[in-house]
């Protein structure tokens, strides 16, 4: 899983110090968490990259999971125990918001996983329930619509879908989920 290197030495709103060059997760008062996995660590599944048989798919676990990145409108970016988890109505938070387009990704990864790895963490169902909910995310007040990023429990565009911002956001890949994915054509 993916975790952000810090450029300087950085001090928190309550003094905790983290230290130039280290991962979120190394100093500071998470230092040695469990935590920290992102939605951008199923990417290299997108393009057939983990060895397999090596237990990388366990990682898969925590997408179905309700307290990892499973959510009504989701899945979130960010499993939702992490400590850091925080929704924002404001663009370009990376810190639990559903992005469309980082859904695409997981969802293009997991139909990988389903056809080029053996494994049995997740299923063809849950690729399914997850393509569903990720229809579900194309709409706003009954219409078809997409932006750059969604509250994962309501499916609320607010503060994510400012005018002449994303409000012709369409880099869902939908088709390409429904033809490669759902339906099994590769070309």
């Amino acid at each position: 899983f993916f975790f952000p290197m810090l450029k300087n030495d950085e001090v928190d709103k309550e003094g905790v110090k983290m230290k130039a060059g280290s991962l979120t997760y190394q100093t500071g008062k998470h230092a040695g968490s469990d935590k920290g996995r992102e939605l951008i660590g199923f990417v290299p599944w997108q393009f057939g990259l983990p060895d397999s048989d090596k237990g990388f798919e366990k990682a898969w676990a925590k997408l179905m999971d309700p307290d990892g990145f499973l959510a009504t409108y989701g899945p979130t970016t960010v499993e939702r125990k992490d400590p850091m988890y925080l929704l924002q109505k404001w663009c370009c938070w990376w810190s639990g918001q559903s992005w469309p387009y980082a859904t695409a990704q997981t969802l293009q990864a997991m139909a990988n996983l389903l056809i080029d790895y053996p494994q049995s963490v997740v299923s063809r169902d849950d690729y399914v329930k997850l393509l569903t909910t990720y229809a579900k995310t194309h709409r706003k007040n009954g219409k078809p619509y997409l932006a750059e990023a969604a509250n994962p429990d309501t499916g609320s565009f607010d503060g994510h879908d400012g005018y002449n911002h994303s409000e012709h956001y369409f880099h869902s890949c939908y088709c390409d989920l429904v033809i490669t994915g759902l339906a099994g054509f590769r070309p």
